[in-house]
C-alpha cells in the first residue's frame, strides 16, 4: 500500500500529481517517491508491504501464509473484477486518513453507490473533486451503526469481526479487489476455481469452507473444483468416500481454471464470510451414514443424552479475546449440571480434542459421561508457536492414522447432532457442522461466546 508522507530531503524520483499518481508510482517500483503537487503541498508516496499490517491472530494462525495480496497492479475500471456487492452494503462511509486504498475506495463508492463519504483528512481533496456526497468533517460525528463502514487509520484490527463495520484500508481494499489479487486478468475464459486449502485446517474447517467457497464463487459465475490429490492435508479419495461433494470435474484444465495457491487472503473477506455453511445430513455418503447410525445406537442405548462440545488447545492459544474465544470446562460444567436436572438427561456425551478438558469432565461426571476414542492433547503439548496441526503433521504421513482420526471426529459430531440437546463452548466449525447435521431437531441449544452464554433456547 502506498501511504502519503511529508516530503523528505532525499534525492528521489519525482512524478507529477494526477488522478493516476498511484499507478505511476507502482510502475516505478521504488519504496519512496516524491510527488510534485501544484496548487497544494508536495508529498511523498511510501510503499509499505501489506502484510506488515497483519493482526497478531493471523500471524499466529497462518504464520507461513500470505494474508494480504500486494496489488502491485490493479484496474479499478474493470467492474467484472471488482466485488461491488461489498460496496453496496453501506449507506455511509467514514474515512480517517488519505492514502492509496482509501482514495481508490472513495472514488468507487462515489461512482457506483449512493453512499455519502465523510472524510477527516483534508488531503483527500487532492485526489477527489468536489461532490455533494463527499463531505469533510473535523472530527467523527455520531453516525448510526447500521450500514456504516469506518475505514480507520490503524491496520491492526480484529479480523474475526463478522460485522465488517470497522477496518483498515488494506482490509477494505481486499474485500473489493480480491479477484484481481488471485491473479485473474480475463474472467471471460475462467469457468472453474481450484483452491488449495490451509494444511493446518482440521476436517471441520475443510467441510465448512468448501460449502462457503462453493456458494461464494457460484455468486460470481465460477465453480469450485479440486485438481489435486489432497484438499488441505486430507486425501481427496478419503473425502469422496465420506462426503457427498463433487469436486472432480474432468473438463477443468489450465486454460479455464483459476488456481488459487492459498485461500488465506480470501477466508476472512465478506465475499466468503457472508455465507452460512450449507450443512445437513446430505453431505454424508449413504454408506458412511449407515455405519455411523449403527455406532450411534450402540452409544445411546435409548438414553436421553446431552451433547457437549468443548474446544481447547489451539482455540485457547490463538483466539485471545475475539468472538471465537472458548468457554472453559469450569464455566460449562455448572450449565451442564443444570440442564441435566432441568430436562432429565441421563448422560453427557463429551466431544473434545483437549485431554485436560476430558479429565476435568471425567472427574465431575464419572460414569454419567460417555466419550469415543480420539487422539487428545494437553495445552502443555503446545510448546512455543506449535499448533495442534503441527503436532498432527507427522501422523499425516500414515494415511491409516489420518483416516481413523478423521472418522472418529466425524462420528463424534454425528453423535452430538443426534443428542437431545447441545451445548458448545464457543463459535467453531464443529458447532456449525453439528447444528447443520441435526437439521433443527435439538430440544435446546446453548452456545458460549467469550465465556458468556449468547444462545440458550
Amino acid at each position: 500500500m502506498l501511504v502519503i508522507e511529508t516530503v523528505n530531503d532525499e534525492k528521489l524520483s519525482v512524478i507529477e500529481h494526477s488522478s493516476c499518481v498511484f499507478h505511476e508510482a507502482l510502475k516505478i517500483g521504488k519504496d519512496r517517491i516524491h510527488v510534485h503537487n501544484p496548487g497544494a503541498l508536495d508529498y511523498d508516496l511510501v510503499k509499505i508491504p501489506n502484510d506488515k499490517y497483519r493482526s497478531q491472530y493471523s500471524l499466529h494462525r497462518w504464520r507461513d501464509e500470505r494474508f494480504f495480496y500486494e496489488y502491485e497492479t490493479y484496474d479499478e475500471n474493470n467492474l467484472s473484477l471488482i466485488y461491488l456487492p461489498f460496496l453496496h452494503r453501506y449507506n455511509t462511509v467514514v474515512i480517517e486518513t488519505a492514502g492509496e486504498y482509501s482514495v481508490v475506495l472513495a472514488r468507487l463508492f462515489l461512482l457506483h453507490t449512493d453512499a455519502v463519504i465523510y472524510y477527516l483528512d483534508k488531503r483527500m481533496e487532492w485526489f477527489i473533486d468536489e461532490n455533494d456526497r463527499f463531505r469533510y468533517v473535523e472530527k467523527e460525528d455520531s453516525f448510526p451503526d447500521c450500514d456504516v463502514l469506518r475505514i480507520n487509520k490503524s491496520e491492526n484490527v480484529e479480523i474475526m469481526d463478522r460485522q465488517f463495520r470497522s477496518m483498515g484500508p488494506i482490509e477494505a481494499f481486499q474485500n473489493v479487489f480480491f479477484l484481481q489479487g488471485t491473479g485473474i486478468f480475463d474472467k471471460e475464459q475462467i469457468k472453474y476455481v481450484d483452491i488449495i486449502m490451509d494444511d493446518k485446517a482440521g476436517i471441520g474447517s475443510i467441510l465448512v469452507n468448501v460449502s462457503k467457497f462453493n456458494q461464494a464463487f457460484k455468486s460470481v459465475g465460477l465453480r469450485l473444483v479440486s485438481r489435486h490429490e489432497k484438499l488441505g492435508r486430507y486425501p481427496v479419495e478419503m473425502l469422496n468416500d465420506m462426503f457427498d461433494y463433487c469436486l472432480n470435474i474432468n473438463e477443468a484444465n489450465d486454460n479455464n481454471t483459476l488456481s488459487i495457491p492459498s485461500v488465506v487472503p480470501l477466508i476472512t473477506t465478506w465475499f466468503v464470510k457472508q455465507y452460512i455453511p450449507e450443512i445437513s445430513k446430505k453431505i454424508l455418503k449413504d454408506s458412511f451414514l449407515e455405519s455411523m447410525k449403527e455406532y450411534l445406537e450402540a452409544i445411546k442405548r435409548d438414553r436421553r443424552v446431552l451433547g457437549v462440545l468443548v474446544r481447547g488447545t489451539d482455540y485457547i492459544l490463538v483466539n485471545g479475546n475475539n468472538d471465537r474465544k472458548m468457554a472453559t470446562a469450569e464455566m460449562i460444567i455448572p450449565i451442564v449440571d443444570s440442564w441435566m436436572k432441568k430436562y432429565n438427561y441421563e448422560v453427557v456425551f463429551l466431544a473434545t480434542e483437549d485431554l485436560d478438558i476430558l479429565n476435568c469432565f471425567k472427574e465431575h461426571f464419572g460414569h454419567k459421561m460417555i466419550v469415543i476414542s480420539q487422539n487428545r492433547y494437553s495445552i502443555k503439548d503446545m510448546i512455543g508457536d506449535k499448533l495442534l496441526a503441527d503436532i498432527e503433521k507427522g501422523e499425516d504421513e500414515d494415511n491409516s492414522i489420518l483416516i481413523d482420526d478423521t472418522t472418529n471426529y466425524v462420528f463424534a459430531l454425528f453423535i452430538l447432532a443426534n443428542c437431545e440437546s447441545f451445548i458448545c463452548s464457543g463459535l467453531c466449525n464443529g458447532y456449525d457442522l453439528t447444528v447443520g447435521i441435526n437439521e433443527g431437531k435439538f430440544e435446546h441449544i446453548g452456545l458460549f461466546s467469550k465465556g458468556e452464554m449468547i444462545i440458550q433456547k
